[in-house]
């Protein structure tokens, strides 16, 4: 299952939001966050007492595999305080 969330549903969303590139993926348009931005994403749901703990823990390996993946320096300042590219809260 998705979950489609509204981006203004809180200001991290809506932060990073504005920091998405359109691309195309399988066809389909879609706004792509950076790195740093899902990070931070990813770190806010995997501490939010209304997700399950699965969720939660699913959350921290999304985290872990990103950082793997490619991580820089602009990627760890948008994650941690959002001074690269825009703001993430």
């Amino acid at each position: 299952m998705e979950d489609l969330v509204e981006r203004e549903a809180n200001p991290a969303l809506a932060a990073a939001a504005k920091l998405a590139e359109p691309a195309t993926v399988l066809g389909q348009t879609v706004n792509i966050v950076p790195p740093g931005a899902l990070v931070a994403l990813k770190f806010q749901a995997s501490v939010s007492p209304s997700r399950s703990l699965l969720d939660r823990q699913q959350d921290v390996i999304d985290m872990a595999r990103v950082v793997a993946k490619r991580f820089d320096e602009n990627d760890e300042a948008v994650a941690t305080d959002g001074r690269a590219r825009g703001r993430l809260a």
